[in-house]
């Protein structure tokens, strides 16, 4: 009885240029000082893989709190735009997309 898909949208004011947040959200080392899901476990586990950044950058976490998956950047258009593919693998399977929009 669920739709196939949905969509969430959030918008956030930061006072810095897309120049200076690019880089913390295109590095997932970067990504992942900030990422509130990664906060939620001190004991979190991260790998990476591929690039240090950008287009194939991939992180992966095993978490007792957040479970377990990757996130893989897909797209990137420095400094405005990325796209991330995530991949749930606990407590359920499911693959779901995210993008950053900065203007």
């Amino acid at each position: 009885l669920q739709p196939a898909q949905i969509q969430v949208s959030r918008s956030i004011r930061i006072a810095a240029p897309p120049e200076r947040v690019y880089p913390l959200i295109a590095d997932l080392h970067g990504f992942n000082r900030w990422n509130p899901w990664a906060k939620m476990d001190p004991a979190i586990r991260l790998e990476y893989r591929g690039p240090a950044a950008g287009v194939g950058a991939t992180s992966a976490w095993t978490s007792e709190e957040v479970g377990s998956g990757s996130m893989t950047i897909i797209e990137a258009r420095a400094p405005e735009w990325i796209a991330i593919r995530l991949d749930f693998l606990e407590p359920f399977e499911v693959t779901n997309g995210a993008s950053f929009s900065l203007t």
